[in-house]
């Protein structure tokens, strides 16, 4: 297996949230000064606007049709590919975090006070779930529609497709991140103290990944079966689902965001100065094939 550059780009201004659409691989940036960038999947600018709000959190649907926005006023707002806003939305004080659904058909929102929003794809509120802790990270598992909730602290939350919690676990450690599968099988969560904890829903395990660094940010593939971790020292890592690694390297730049393709195929990194550096992950015959033809650069042999 092979870790190719594909492309970089420097947004020129440290980056307050990022997301890159799970199928298609098309990223979506923004930053404190009023800056929202679209970038195709192969790393050119599609757009780039300044917009009337501070952008604190967004994601894209899969195919990177659709774009939801957090702002720091507590606004909602929806976009198509092109920019073009479709609905705003007042949501309420105290809101963290977002994710979305596959298609783009409906967001939740999370709050610090243990609430979270779920807003249909016309701007309205469909439903208003609370829980025991607050709701610092969401996210839906694509392919099954459950809805995976994690505080700070530790604490998750698992929502089926009606809303109705499910299964609930305190891992009693502070975490930066919440990372689901594809079919809702598989939770990661980086711990702020170093790892990465995996959670196998079904059989309710617990793996963790040591690294020999403070993970910021993670992502996985489909099954998670690839995942990449990154820390603000500059360590990047690719590991199996057991913990084997299958890369590593060491950058110049301090890592703040992280996310990673449903195929498992490339994953982007960026940093805190607005730097993004997209990587192909490969087998080596397939690399061997695109460095002869001078698609990629070698990243590591």
């Amino acid at each position: 297996m092979k870790v190719l550059k594909k492309w970089e780009y420097s947004h020129g201004a440290p980056v307050e949230c990022m997301c890159q659409a799970d199928d298609a691989g098309e990223v979506v940036l923004g930053d404190l000064l009023g800056n929202i960038a679209y970038l195709n999947a192969d790393g050119t600018l599609r757009w780039k606007k300044k917009v009337d709000y501070t952008p604190h959190s967004i994601v894209l649907s899969e195919d990177g049709a659709v774009i939801y926005v957090l702002t720091k006023n507590h606004y909602l707002i929806r976009m198509d590919r092109e920019g073009k806003e479709e609905w705003d939305l007042w949501i309420m004080k105290n809101t963290f975090t977002l994710a979305c659904m596959a298609k783009g058909q409906a967001a939740a929102v999370g709050g610090i006070q243990g609430s979270i929003q779920i807003i249909n794809s016309r701007g309205k509120r469909a439903k208003l779930l609370h829980t025991r802790e607050p709701a610092t990270y969401v996210r839906f598992a694509s392919r099954v529609g459950g809805l995976f909730v994690a505080s700070a602290m530790g604490w998750v939350g698992i929502f089926d497709k009606h809303w109705k919690l499910r299964k609930e676990y305190h891992l009693r450690r502070h975490v930066a991140k919440l990372e689901v599968t594809c079919l809702g099988r598989k939770i990661f969560l980086p711990a702020r103290e170093g790892g990465l904890v995996a959670i196998e829903v079904d059989k309710d395990d617990l793996l963790t990944y040591s690294t020999n660094f403070e993970v910021s940010s993670a992502a996985v593939d489909r099954k998670g079966e690839r995942i990449i971790m990154v820390g603000a020292e500059g360590s990047a890592t690719l590991l199996d689902s057991a913990g084997g690694e299958l890369w590593r390297r060491r950058f110049d730049h301090s890592w703040l965001f992280s996310d990673m393709t449903i195929r498992g195929d490339k994953f982007v990194l960026v940093s805190d100065k607005g730097f993004v550096i997209c990587n192909a992950i490969l087998s080596v015959r397939e690399a061997e094939k695109r460095l002869a033809d001078s698609y990629f650069e070698f990243l590591e042999l």
